[in-house]
C-alpha cells in the first residue's frame, strides 16, 4: 500500500467515525463512503488494488452482521410477507425499467449501464453484475452511490415523519 492507498483509507475510516458522531443514519457508512471519495477524487486514484478481495470481505462482513441482529421469530411470517415481497420486487422493477429509459434518453447512457444505474439493491453485487454484462460499472456505480446516501440521509427523516402522521 503506498501513500495515497493510506491517505484514502485513513479518510474511509475518519469519515465513518465523523459520520457517526455527527449522528448521520448509517453514520459509519455514509461517513466512510464521503470521505474515502473525496480523498480518492483528491489525489486523483481511479481504482484501488485489492477491490474485489475487499468486496467479498466486506459482502462476508454485511452478511454476518445481518445474521447476528436477525429475529427469527420473524420467519414464521415469511409464508404469509413472501408474495407481497415478491411484488414488491417487480413493482420496483418496472420502475426501475422506466427510469433506465429515461437515463437512457436523458443522459445518453448505453441500455446495460442505464438498466444497472437504476434499481435499489446491493451496491457491491450489482456493479459486479453489471461489470459482468458489460455495463460501464463507474457510471452505474455513482447512481448507485448517490441513491444509497440519499435514501440513508432522507428516510431516516421521512420514517419520522411518516409514522406521526
Amino acid at each position: 500500500m503506498n501513500g495515497h492507498e493510506g491517505l484514502v483509507v485513513l479518510a474511509v475510516l475518519g469519515g465513518g467515525v465523523a459520520g457517526n458522531a455527527l449522528g448521520a443514519p448509517a453514520g459509519y457508512l455514509v461517513g466512510g463512503l464521503l470521505g474515502g471519495l473525496v480523498a480518492k477524487g483528491l489525489v486523483g486514484l481511479s481504482a484501488l488494488p485489492g477491490g474485489g478481495a475487499v468486496a467479498v470481505v466486506g459482502q462476508v462482513l454485511v452478511a454476518y452482521s445481518m445474521v447476528c441482529s436477525a429475529d427469527l421469530s420473524a420467519l414464521r411470517a415469511f409464508p404469509r410477507l413472501f408474495p407481497v415481497a415478491v411484488l414488491s420486487a417487480a413493482i420496483l422493477t418496472a420502475v426501475s425499467l422506466g427510469l433506465a429509459k429515461g437515463l437512457e434518453k436523458m443522459c445518453h447512457l448505453d441500455p446495460m449501464t442505464a438498466l444497472f444505474s437504476t434499481p435499489p439493491g446491493g451496491l457491491t453485487g450489482l456493479a459486479v453484475a453489471g461489470a459482468d454484462l458489460g455495463s460501464d460499472s463507474p457510471i452505474s456505480l455513482l447512481f448507485q452511490l448517490v441513491r444509497i446516501i440519499f435514501v440513508l440521509l432522507v428516510i431516516p427523516a421521512v420514517a419520522t415523519w411518516w409514522t406521526r402522521w
